[in-house]
């Protein structure tokens, strides 16, 4: 059965009606990104003005909707935005490549590049000189056999070579280099490789802590795996923002 919704609005008696009780949606990870997002709100907020009771109210095809969103992205791939021109077509992947060599979830390799670079590969950190898609300090690209001004230079695609050689080293010294990687521990190798084993990273107090305290989420003065793992799946983003 098909609804000319447009027409039923046009003939509903507004003055009769008062506004439907909805039931709130699922919160949305604050860095999740989600291509359907704004068209479903969208088609929320226009039932939701129209303020048709409940019971009387059309129910939107939600799939319906995703399935119309996903054609209109299709039709405006982002081929010619920032993201394309700084990660290049193959930069997924590469990705997939390297979590795969590395035993760690893709998702959670991307989680962490995004929260130390927001994916920028050249991203750097004024005061410490850390650059790149995880932030290399410049003695840790030294020991890679590259500098901090060279990586800032490379592609993001070059760069994951070194991403997956520091990693790689990391995690042989700390966990062996079959173990399956985590996302805390995958960001553990990178905030404090020294100490990726221990549940307690930093504390109040140390300077690890002072210089990183916006990874204490829960503001307990400590600074945990567990904080690392949840940071890294909110910074998670959709295959479709490579797309």
């Amino acid at each position: 059965m098909t609804i000319d919704f447009r027409a039923f609005l046009n003939n509903w008696d507004r003055a009769n009606t008062t506004s439907p009780q909805f039931e709130p949606l699922p919160p949305v990870p604050v860095e999740m990104y989600n291509p359907f997002k704004d068209v479903i709100d969208s088609q929320r907020a226009a039932l939701m003005n129209a303020k048709i009771p409940l019971l009387e109210m059309p129910v939107a095809d939600e799939v319906d909707i995703q399935r119309k969103a996903a054609e209109e992205i299709k039709s405006k791939r982002v081929k010619n935005s920032a993201v394309r021109a700084e990660l290049g077509d193959d930069f997924l992947k590469k990705v997939k490549e390297v979590a795969k060599r590395l035993n760690c979830n893709y998702k959670d390799l991307i989680g962490l590049m995004n929260s130390e670079s927001g994916l920028n590969p050249r991203a750097r950190n004024k005061r410490s000189r850390a650059t790149g898609l995880i932030q290399f300090m410049p003695s840790t690209a030294r020991e890679l056999g590259t500098t901090v001004d060279e990586l800032q230079n490379m592609s993001a695609i070059d760069q994951l070579d070194y991403v997956e050689k520091y990693l790689a080293n990391a995690k042989r010294i700390r966990f062996g280099s079959k173990e399956k990687l985590d996302a805390g521990e995958l960001y553990a190798l990178t905030y404090l490789p020294a100490r990726a084993n221990r549940s307690v990273l930093a504390q109040r107090g140390e300077k690890y802590y002072s210089w990183n305290k916006g990874l204490d989420l829960n503001n307990d003065g400590k600074i945990t795996k567990e904080e690392l793992a949840q940071r890294v799946e909110r910074k998670q983003v959709s295959d479709m923002y490579f797309a």
